[in-house]
């Protein structure tokens, strides 16, 4: 798949986030070049969260605890966008304090966003296996 390896060669070149599973895949992705990505795509909690939805209710005081830890925990010091399906606003975030990929829809407000992040993340190696199983599937099915 040539298109996945240029893109992969480009996301490198640029330090941008990959496009999709496949283009991460495409070469020899590994835990230095997913923080090198990380680091020069900082994270913005508050950015990707957006604005609450007007039904919404303010946040609670528990909630803005929770609002507050969050923030420490995936702030631009320790994590980053790696990933990102731009049509879909879906993005994968590196934590790399914690060492794990977060997946995380942007723009649906504080409430979902704290939803999001509070699932487990999966492991470096998990993320990286998936990006080269996703990358075998286009090649081999295109070798057909």
């Amino acid at each position: 798949m040539k298109w996945a390896q240029v893109a992969y060669e480009q996301a490198l070149k640029r330090k941008e986030p990959f496009v999709n599973h496949e283009s991460a895949g495409a070469g020899e992705l590994n835990e230095k070049i997913l923080l090198m990505l990380a680091k020069a795509n900082k994270f913005d909690l508050e950015e990707a969260a957006g604005e609450p939805n007007h039904d919404d209710a303010p946040l609670s005081a528990e909630e803005e605890k929770k609002w507050a830890a969050m923030k420490r925990r995936f702030s631009s010091s320790t994590a980053g966008e790696v990933l990102g399906y731009e049509e879909s606003m879906a993005y994968f975030i590196y934590n790399w304090k914690e060492k794990r990929v977060y997946e995380l829809e942007y723009y649906f407000g504080p409430r979902k966003t704290m939803q999001q992040l509070s699932k487990q993340g999966a492991s470096v190696e998990s993320f990286i296996k998936s990006c080269k199983e996703a990358y075998r599937f286009i090649s081999t099915k295109d070798d057909k």
